[in-house]
């Protein structure tokens, strides 16, 4: 590289334009000689379609061209294909008033015929460094500005988080207070009173348990520490644990909760746990979503080395503008059916969970009232 063209991360492709085809060969073996790449064109429209192929970093343009075409109309084309490439206009007739046209146009430089080489290397390169900071600047800005973005976006989701937990932390903390508060002061409470009581506390503990239990968790994700403790096991013996827990829930909220599953065990290396964790956060999301008379249906099978789980219900339907972001921390599907309950964890530690046995999940629709479907997969062993 010659002492006249200081790094600029790689060599400059150049796009001359002259209509008189010695003088473009000239300008090419000058070029050739600093190892530029060039091509040549005679006249704007074939510029136009050398720009779009090669990509150039800076042009070279002849002010004068036939058919009274000037080097600002090449400009003007070649800025509407890329709007940062330094143009250079050269010219035997130079003038302060054509000087001033070229600053006007946005030219980057003004050269006149006969052009001394050293200065023409010089101000290619230091065109295309312009462009080189040009470009480095759009990057940056761009990369700001995605960054405020998110910034922006996860303080909106922290506010939001923040008003969901206090007020879903607050409820079943009402309820134990106030069926405690009765506990405390009716001396006379019935056995049957005093059994639904302590009912309701029990239920309000869970339902907090549950709130924290997924707080942790989600720590734990964005920590990287999410603990999964992989063995040999039995999908099947998982799903019949489920099914054990599940059933009664099922029956108490008036629905059909229907499982199809393999007769034969079917081997993965897994989180057992976590794996009761990912049917019961799917299946409580079904309930949640379904009516009472409602059906929930559990398919287990295999297909191509993985296990296919659906879990598919016939309740409120999911809108395709929700369907994308089912997953997402904290995200909520409200509809007039169903009141929003949790804090919009469930879905997301489920991914996050199904996720690190290398599986894959996902939701399908038809829409709103035509019931949903999530599936998951995981690797057979």
């Amino acid at each position: 590289m010659s002492p006249l063209t200081p790094s600029i991360g790689s060599l400059p492709k150049i796009l001359i334009v002259d209509d008189e085809v010695t003088i473009g060969e000239l300008l090419q073996d000058i070029l050739g000689a600093y190892d530029f790449e060039s091509k040549f064109a005679e006249d704007k429209e074939e510029a136009v379609q050398i720009m779009k192929e090669f990509n150039p970093t800076v042009a070279l343009v002849d002010y004068r061209l036939a058919n009274n075409v000037t080097g600002f109309d090449v400009a003007k084309e070649l800025k509407e294909l890329d709007e940062d490439i330094p143009i250079i206009i050269l010219t035997a007739y130079p003038s302060l008033e054509l000087a001033m046209k070229a600053m006007h146009n946005e030219i980057y430089d003004f050269l006149a015929k006969p052009v001394d080489k050293a200065y023409l290397i010089r101000s290619i390169t230091k065109a295309a460094e312009k462009r080189m900071l040009m470009q480095e600047n759009k990057r940056l800005i761009a990369s700001l500005k995605e960054s405020n973005q998110t910034l922006d976006k996860l303080n909106r989701m922290k506010s939001k988080f923040l008003s969901i937990v206090t007020h879903d932390l607050r409820t079943p903390l009402a309820a134990i207070q106030g069926y405690a508060e009765v506990l405390q002061s009716m001396e006379d409470l019935k056995p049957e009173e005093e059994k639904k009581c302590l009912h309701a506390i029990s239920a309000a503990s869970e339902r907090m348990k549950g709130l924290i239990n997924n707080l942790m968790d989600m720590v734990s994700i964005e920590s990287g520490k999410l603990r999964i403790e992989k063995s040999a096991i039995d999908y099947i013996a998982v799903c019949n644990e489920v099914k054990e827990i599940l059933d009664p829930v099922a029956i108490s909220k008036k629905m059909r909760l229907e499982w199809e599953l393999p007769a034969s065990p079917l081997k993965l290396l897994g989180d057992s746990n976590r794996l009761v964790q990912v049917l019961t956060n799917l299946i409580s999301n079904a309930f949640k979503h379904t009516p009472e008379n409602g059906k929930i249906t559990v398919k287990v099978s295999l297909k191509e080395g993985f296990i296919l789980t659906e879990i598919i219900d016939t309740g409120e339907g999911i809108a395709q503008e929700h369907l994308k972001k089912i997953f997402e921390q904290y995200y909520q599907v409200e509809t007039s059916e169903s009141k929003r309950e949790g804090i919009g964890l469930g879905l997301s530690i489920t991914k996050e969970i199904v996720t690190a046995h290398q599986g894959e999940i996902g939701a399908k629709s038809e829409g709103l009232g035509k019931g949903s479907a999530f599936w998951f997969t995981l690797p057979i062993l």
